[in-house]
């Protein structure tokens, strides 16, 4: 795909691929749409330890790896 641009200089590979990423970015957002969906945690809202330092959810993301 960058093989027409493989030995021109560094910027002008990072404003093809910048280009190339809005044009994606913008197909997708026209075919999916572009508002935020929500999703359900998984860890739940409860406090941890019946403590209202932190919650269930915040303590599952700090120990998730990802």
């Amino acid at each position: 795909m960058f093989k027409p641009i493989h030995n021109a200089p560094i910027l002008s590979q990072i404003v093809a691929f910048i280009a190339l990423y809005s044009m994606l970015n913008s197909s997708a957002g026209s075919i999916w749409d572009f508002n935020i969906k929500t999703f359900p945690t998984p860890f739940g809202m409860t406090p941890l330890f019946g403590q209202r330092l932190i919650s269930t959810h915040e303590a599952g993301m700090i120990g998730s790896p990802w």
